[in-house]
């Protein structure tokens, strides 16, 4: 194991649970697949390649622990989006019969889940509550109405939820209209990764943890080498996200890693639940481009996150704890609910999103030889499309037609250029900073319709601070 994975428990309030790792490989293996990353997309890869050829060698190398990185840090939101919302979504796409076949795919992604939760019996507080976007100021209740309207043309059930009924469900005067997807589910994330660590262990895959991979050399066949042994494979599966480029800077033209924060409350008493209301338990994400996302655990705390969003330069992964990011998601709780005003935070945490500014992922095949297959850059919605993952890397793998074929984020790269020039480090930094600035411009000119002139004093004089 790395030193790394001495302190995994402090990573998140999900890791934070009594785990005994796999041992390091200690050995040089062969194998067919080689999987780098041992998170979901691992996990899935593994899971769909073996499902397809029980006879196929695969072996997982993770550097800590299975669920260390993002799949082991989200926020638990098993959810159909793509890209920042639906109408852009279409534009991205390149019109509605594109957008409509990868919306389809986000929804069969959100069913894989479900049905993995249920035919392997997954222990992972798994909810399908169904997901809430809401709208904070009346300048974006237009908005969620678009949102509706576009996801039924791409085949959504959604509906809109006016201000009126939103005060039956919620206890708070900061929602003022909401798009309501019932697709989606809440979880606990590294419960589910070590669930499928176990159903894929299942099925003869080989899971080494405490491996990190130092470097590879490509060829027909692919030599990884790693502290103590080494692997040849005649296929790898890029699966670290937002590690990615610490291991190959190809991988920046894809996306960056952005930190997102995320504080916890103790869990509720009887009387502050009933306060507040949310008896149906759903996730919520909010219509801020500088957005927060929160849901209720299992013993009913609150998960709180975003509001706030960083880069490091030259893609610095050291950076989990940000005392004005849990600020800011601690003040936007309680301007959501004042009735919780005093609530303590027992658990703090941050971690690395690979995201680019379309929010669009992207997978396919790259390397000299054709043989690394990757599936990266979930911008921060990959719980279900990372564990569905899996299936897009099997039809790389075995040449398969399937109806996934042509969607249209395979070998996606964003229409901006984080770098402003390939290879120029310092200008993703700068570029990075110039793109929050606008986003929250763009929400501050939304904010000012708020009437209660509290409300928009908090936002801007507090909100946007820093």
């Amino acid at each position: 194991m790395s030193a790394e994975s001495v302190s995994f428990r402090e990573k998140s309030f999900w890791l934070d649970e009594d785990y005994i790792p796999n041992a390091s490989l200690g050995t040089n293996i062969d194998v067919d697949v080689a999987i780098i990353g041992g998170g979901f997309t691992g996990l899935s890869a593994a899971y769909f390649l073996k499902k397809e050829d029980a006879n196929l060698k695969v072996a997982i190398l993770e550097k800590d622990v299975i669920g260390y990185g993002a799949s082991g840090r989200n926020g638990g939101f098993s959810m159909s989006l793509l890209a920042e919302n639906s109408m852009d979504l279409v534009y991205f796409a390149g019109g509605l019969e594109a957008a409509r076949a990868a919306h389809q795919y986000m929804r069969a992604a959100v069913d894989h889940v479900d049905y993995m939760v249920k035919e392997y019996a997954l222990n992972c507080d798994y909810e399908k509550n169904g997901l809430m976007t809401m709208a904070l100021n009346p300048a974006h209740i237009k908005k969620m109405q678009g949102y509706v309207e576009t996801y039924r043309k791409l085949g959504s059930d959604c509906e809109f939820l006016d201000r009126d009924e939103l005060k039956k469900r919620f206890n708070t005067e900061a929602f003022y209209g909401a798009h309501y997807d019932r697709h989606c589910a809440i979880l606990n994330p590294a419960k589910l990764c070590r669930e499928m660590k176990r159903v894929v262990e299942g099925i003869g895959v080989e899971v080494f943890e405490g491996t990190p991979v130092e470097g590879y050399d490509e060829g027909n066949t692919i030599h990884i080498r790693t502290p103590n042994g080494s692997v040849s494979a005649k296929t790898v599966v890029m699966a670290t996200n937002a590690f990615s480029t610490q291991l190959d800077w190809r991988y920046s033209k894809l996306a960056m890693p952005v930190f997102t924060y995320i504080v916890l409350t103790e869990p509720l008493t009887d009387a502050q639940y009933d306060s507040i209301g949310w008896k149906g338990r759903e996730g919520i994400e909010t219509s801020l481009s500088m957005i927060n996302y929160f849901r209720l655990t299992a013993d009913n705390r609150i998960a709180m996150g975003g509001g706030d969003a960083l880069y490091f330069y030259n893609d610095n992964l050291d950076h989990d704890q940000d005392s004005y990011a849990f600020s800011v998601a601690h003040r936007d709780l309680v301007h959501f609910f004042p009735q919780l005003e005093g609530i303590k935070i027992t658990h703090k945490w941050g971690g690395p999103v690979f995201m680019n500014p379309d929010w669009i992922p992207s997978f396919g095949r790259t390397g000299d030889h054709k043989n690394i297959i990757y599936s990266m850059a979930y911008s921060g919605h990959g719980v279900a499309g990372a564990n569905y993952s899996g299936s897009l890397i099997r039809n790389l793998y075995f040449q398969k037609d399937s109806e996934w074929k042509d969607l249209f984020f395979r070998e996606y790269q964003t229409k901006w250029n984080w770098e402003m020039g390939l290879g120029v480090r310092s200008f993703r930094w700068l570029g990075f900073k110039a793109y929050v600035a606008w986003m929250k411009m763009m929400d501050s000119r939304a904010i000012k319709s708020l009437e209660n002139s509290a409300d928009r004093q908090y936002y801007l004089k507090q909100r946007f601070a820093r």
